[in-house]
């Protein structure tokens, strides 16, 4: 088997279940894939790439100090991550104690009757066990590279204890979001979402595709492959799959998923115990267990080809490395992560090959459109217009359906947000 992690360097933000904020991550140029069969590969420049050009000392002075405030924004934006996943359980837990601080405010009366009627202290307890069952998991993912750890855990030496940066919101926020995202993309939970996300786009690639042989040749890239089982799917079938994705979170977890886990259902998860709200019964819907992953990701093929690049989409394949490089482009839910979506389209257009085709599953809630930095480009249409865009950059519509699907939804919620996708097959023109 052959898979690789190729991380590269990259700046906007990519898909979650929340909205971007503009002080989103960029990930490491580093290559680290972390223990597992996995190991670390790189592509070569491409033979034409123009050699370094010499510059005189204070322009090569600012180039550096520009690079060194690059890496230093890199570096504390990863770690803003990982003290989002290390104090995972101190800072969720604090919910859970807020509730048990408002029953002793209440009368007496009343909380006696919530506990016996409702089970209000005992539903709390269990939620405090599935914080802890979730952070066992996210201490896993953080021992995964323990290089990385060690960094961490000795900048934060530094940093001293007193000092220590509270976690971000808005990272806590994509750790709780990223829970949901394993159970979608790893769990037999997430296998009805699974099925209206991604079957339709796998039959659509099979079908173009129905050599099995010929298969390993063909390249397809998966742009905002999340936690990779897009990738590992396709991989599965034989073609050579690669996933691009941008968020540290993703990343991260990702990466102990293909290559840290050894057994199936290895781990118990409770991604549904952040919210005491919308509940038909609390047992049964916000406290019940997930088991990850539902198959084991290292039981691909022998031979099979599967790597991850870290990375801005915009930014990795808008190297001429990339033109013509793949026999098919799957989207899914990643159009509306575009500041300008029509520089998206062309980027799909120059890195599909002439005849291979694109295809796409996914709404568009544009991620941008309320960013609170009015510096954020924002660019937002209708299916009408986006349609005619397609076309209009050198594709050729061959399908077009329409897919209601969740996402990432807890099914058993009395809250259920729904999208109606569009589904579409599309041929690159010469």
């Amino acid at each position: 088997m052959s898979q690789s992690a190729r991380r590269r360097r990259g700046g906007r933000g990519g898909r979650g279940a929340s909205r971007p904020t503009s002080s989103a991550p960029r990930p490491s140029s580093s290559s680290n894939p972390g223990p597992g069969p996995v190991s670390p590969a790189s592509r070569p420049p491409p033979a034409s790439a123009p050699a370094p050009q010499a510059h005189d000392h204070d322009h090569t002075h600012d180039h550096d100090s520009d690079s060194d405030d690059d890496e230093h924004a890199e570096q504390l934006a990863l770690d803003h991550v990982l003290t989002s996943l290390a104090r995972y359980a101190a800072v969720v837990g604090r919910m859970p104690a807020r509730k048990r601080a408002a029953l002793e405010r209440i009368p007496a009366h009343h909380a006696a009757l919530l506990n016996e009627h409702a089970a209000f202290t005992r539903n709390l307890d269990a939620v405090d066990a599935g914080i802890t069952a979730n952070d066992q998991f996210f201490r896993a993912v953080l021992k995964a590279d323990p290089t990385m750890l060690a960094g961490y855990l000795a900048r934060m030496r530094r940093m001293g204890s007193a000092t220590a940066p509270e976690p971000q919101p808005a990272d806590v926020d994509k750790a709780v979001s990223t829970l949901k995202q394993v159970a979608r993309d790893w769990s037999a939970e997430g296998a009805p979402e699974r099925a209206k996300c991604y079957q339709p786009m796998i039959d659509a690639l099979v079908g173009e595709f129905v050599n099995i042989e010929e298969r390993s040749s063909r390249r397809v890239l998966i742009p905002g492959a999340g936690l990779g089982r897009l990738v590992w799917e396709v991989a599965k079938l034989g073609f050579a799959s690669e996933g691009n994705e941008f968020s540290f979170h993703m990343l991260l977890v990702s990466n102990y998923l293909l290559n840290g886990i050894t057994l199936p259902e290895q781990h118990t998860l409770y991604p549904y115990v952040h919210t005491l709200s919308n509940s038909l019964n609390f047992t049964t819907d916000q406290v019940r267990p997930v088991a990850v992953p539902d198959v084991l990701p290292s039981s691909l093929p022998d031979g099979a080809d599967m790597s991850m690049v870290a990375g801005d989409f915009v930014e990795v394949y808008s190297s001429p490395t990339y033109t013509a490089a793949f026999d098919s482009v799957l989207t899914c839910f990643f159009l509306d992560t575009a500041h300008n979506i029509v520089e998206y389209l062309e980027i799909l257009h120059r890195i599909v090959r002439s005849g291979g085709i694109w295809i796409n599953n996914g709404p568009l809630l544009f991620h941008w459109e309320d960013a609170a930095d009015p510096r954020e480009l924002s660019i937002e249409m209708d299916w009408t217009g986006l349609r005619k865009l397609i076309e209009a950059v050198g594709f050729e519509i061959e399908r077009e359906e329409w897919i209601e699907t969740t996402y990432a939804a807890n099914r058993q919620s009395m809250l259920q947000y729904v999208y109606r996708c569009v589904f579409l097959v599309a041929r690159r023109m010469p």
